[in-house]
């Protein structure tokens, strides 16, 4: 009898899992965004850098540049799109390849 109200106080009560796998699930998750905020900060330095260099003077852009067509900053912008387009395109290949 004393095994049988044992028996039925924990299937009653099984808060201790419940809790456990809430505590980790939660730590899960904020490890997960924080992973995110991380990564999202790793790319908005990279494209502040890649920015910066499309609009310095001493960059090659302004140099391939004919001399007869005035560049515009959207014009250095899709280029500088266009570049990171392909910077993206070829990092996804290499993540393909170590697959």
């Amino acid at each position: 009898m004393k095994t049988l109200a044992s028996s039925l106080q924990k299937r009653a009560m099984p808060h201790k899992n419940y809790t456990f796998s809430l505590k980790f699930y939660t730590f899960s998750l904020k490890f997960y965004t924080f992973s995110l905020k991380v990564y999202t900060f790793s790319l908005k330095v990279k494209l502040y850098g890649a920015l910066s260099n499309f609009f310095s003077r001493d960059g090659a852009i302004f140099q391939a540049a004919p001399e007869n067509t005035p560049r515009t900053p959207l014009r250095k912008m899709r280029k500088g799109l266009r570049i990171l387009r392909t910077q993206l395109l070829q990092m996804r290949l290499l993540l393909l390849a170590e697959k």
